[in-house]
């Protein structure tokens, strides 16, 4: 399944959902509150046929606080019923925003966040 997503103005978004033995669902584009009903309707759906969850992210470019709350409560979710979810990300300003938002204390993400993706300079300042 695989459906693309136009707004004007904007790179076009994309949800795949590829049905494996963990159910893995792509993200392309942009997450945010134009998009994120969209990509929350696949991931319920994903979700309600396996036990892991795979939210493939890679292909985003970017993600906003709606994007943030579809990760965290999926994670919620899928762990109340003993399952764990798995986000792969790539994009730098993704992978910033992830770490920003402690996203690995809740999920696995792949490959791993480290200092690395404070490019920018420190995510967390000292008080």
């Amino acid at each position: 399944m695989l459906r693309e997503l136009e707004r004007p103005g904007a790179e076009k978004s994309a949800i795949a959902v590829v049905w494996s033995r963990s159910r893995t669902v792509t993200l392309r584009g942009e997450l945010d509150a134009e998009t994120v009903l969209e990509a929350e309707r696949a991931v319920r759906a994903a979700e309600r046929t396996c036990d892991d969850l795979v939210l493939d992210l890679s292909d985003l470019t970017f993600l906003d606080s709606a994007g943030l709350n579809l990760i965290f409560d999926t994670a919620h979710r899928v762990r109340d019923r003993g399952g764990r979810v798995t986000v792969r990300a790539t994009h730098r300003l993704v992978r910033r925003v992830l770490r920003m938002m402690f996203v690995d204390e809740l999920v696995d993400v792949e490959p791993a966040l480290t200092a690395a993706d404070d490019r920018d300079g420190p995510t967390v300042l000292p008080l």
